[in-house]
């Protein structure tokens, strides 16, 4: 029979393999590069989670205006082209968490950042308590999404 250690460690070392192997199918699209080009007269959304240790290989479902648009992953950005006017992006983390929504105006020509903040690691929080979508200015917005890639 092994020593505990041993199979502590093989387990450790098992897990990070998967965990691993699974963030780099998570957020695996490109990365960012640049605010993309608008079409005249349409609008855009970056929607966007910067690495997160809770949740870390969970996608977190994305509703736009009550239709299903992805998924956000850790450390990746959507790109939601949208027509001038009022829309809802709602973002479900888990089965069992709240959902959380914002509402936004855009105008015509206009982008937009929301950044999807969970809050510090907390063992067994399954809820996500005090997760919030929160608009961001361009200018942090740029900074943050260059760490990020794009959900595919």
């Amino acid at each position: 029979m092994p020593h505990p250690s041993i199979c502590r460690s093989f387990f450790a070392l098992i897990t990070l393999a998967a965990a691993l192997v699974l963030s780099g199918c998570a957020a695996s699209g490109a990365p960012f590069t640049g605010i993309a080009a608008l079409p005249e007269g349409k609008a855009q959304l970056y929607l966007y989670r910067k690495f997160a240790q809770s949740s870390a290989l969970d996608p977190f479902p994305v509703h736009l205006d009550k239709v299903a648009v992805g998924d956000l992953f850790n450390t990746s950005f959507m790109l939601l082209p949208l027509t001038p006017g009022v829309h809802t992006v709602r973002v479900k983390p888990t089965l069992w968490s709240s959902t959380y929504e914002h509402t936004l105006r855009i105008e015509a020509n206009q982008t937009q950042y929301i950044e999807f903040v969970l809050p510090g690691f907390r063992l067994g929080d399954l809820h996500k308590y005090g997760s919030k979508m929160i608009p961001r200015d361009a200018e942090q917005a740029k900074a943050d999404l260059r760490e990020l890639k794009a959900v595919k």
